[in-house]
């Protein structure tokens, strides 16, 4: 949908309802990127993914779900999509009427592009987090000039620097993923107390 607001940039919104079969959800995903590359608005997508995307996002775990949660990081991130917060049961899905059969995990969320945080404070919590960012703020806030022109000055200079902080961000945690992943098959082999740690320290 393209949401439009006199006086305001319109912006789109996708609602999402993934198919549980793996194949089809990579259709879609490829699809969605296909949009991004031709539509630059703020964009925000929400809905039922039909995917995890860390382990303490369900109540168990295979080697399947794993891969399956690793592809869809990786669009996440090279898409450079944000988490938007979430509240209410952090697993939004379940079935099974007893421990054995019980099966439960977050499969609905919310992501959106750099611009729509931006645009909407309830994204903002992501900026807000980062180390640098309040003196990001005090060195690109300009208190002589009016308000109207120094929001957008701040917003252009937010939108280059999110890209910039981010990406790095991206860049470093598939790195750190390859080690974790490194350690992992290693460990498959035998048990190193060392490796376990460095794990655990990687995480």
């Amino acid at each position: 949908m393209n949401i439009t607001k006199a006086g305001s940039e319109p912006w789109y919104f996708t609602a999402v309802y993934a198919s549980p079969d793996p194949s089809r959800r990579r259709e879609l995903w490829k699809e969605l990127k296909d949009f991004a590359n031709t539509h630059k608005k703020p964009w925000l997508i929400a809905g039922d993914f039909n995917n995890t995307r860390f382990p303490s996002e369900r109540n168990t775990s295979c080697a399947e779900t794993s891969r399956h949660s690793a592809k869809f990081n990786n669009w996440v991130e090279d898409m450079e999509l944000l988490e938007i917060e979430f509240t209410g049961a952090s697993h939004t899905w379940a079935r099974g009427l007893n421990p054995e059969s019980r099966r439960s995990g977050r499969l609905d969320r919310s992501l959106c592009n750099t611009e729509w945080g931006l645009r909407f404070e309830r994204a903002k919590a992501v900026w807000l987090t980062h180390e640098n960012f309040q003196e990001f703020v005090r060195t690109k806030w300009k208190q002589s000039d009016p308000l109207v022109p120094t929001l957008k000055h701040l917003s252009e200079e937010l939108q280059i620097w999110s890209k910039e902080v981010y990406h790095n961000i991206f860049r470093r945690k598939r790195s750190l993923t390859a080690r974790i992943e490194g350690i992992q098959k290693t460990l498959t082999s035998g048990y190193h107390r060392g490796l376990i740690k460095l794990e655990l320290k990687l995480r």
